[in-house]
């Protein structure tokens, strides 16, 4: 699906994430990190919804956070975390035919995969563009990788 808005901020950020999270048994322990994921820098909201397994966060404009340190956050209060979907600014790029999203701000790489028939026609090198995509539970050693669900374009009179 491809969608274009001329509504976005002038960053390359993480705009909203909802993490998948298993372990979330202990009350105090979901307090805990609720409060911690509040505290940090660049984010504006943050709920955790232990019956399912969810945290869900909207980042301010202009942040710099980058998606392992929220994953940090978790592991460290004894979580784990897994899959999740994220809505970002940033730019497309490809090389040797593979296509990968840099999250501006943070510079964090993910590889794009897989790409829907017609969609990768739809990504121009180098241009601002929003997606929405998942990002599947990080495996051991390996690129995290963003399997995209919906990509706009940002119109170049907005930056």
């Amino acid at each position: 699906m491809l969608l274009y808005s001329s509504a976005f901020a002038l960053h390359g950020e993480i705009l909203s994430l909802n993490i998948t999270i298993s372990g979330m048994d202990c009350a105090s322990c979901v307090t805990g990190l609720e409060t911690k994921l509040k505290r940090m820098r660049g984010v504006q909201s943050a709920e955790l919804k232990p019956e399912k397994n969810l945290a869900i966060l909207q980042l301010l404009e202009g942040n710099t956070i980058r998606l392992e340190r929220i994953r940090d956050e978790i592991k460290g209060v004894g979580f784990t975390p897994k899959e999740a979907v994220i809505a970002a600014l940033g730019r497309a790029s490809q090389e040797h035919g593979i296509w990968s999203f840099t999250v501006e701000g943070t510079n964090q790489k993910f590889l794009l995969s897989p790409l829907e028939p017609g969609i990768a026609r739809h990504l121009n090198p180098g241009k601002l563009i929003r997606i929405e995509s998942l990002q599947p539970t990080p495996a051991p050693n390996m690129e995290p990788t963003l399997e995209l669900k919906s990509l706009s374009a940002v119109p170049s009179n907005v930056l």
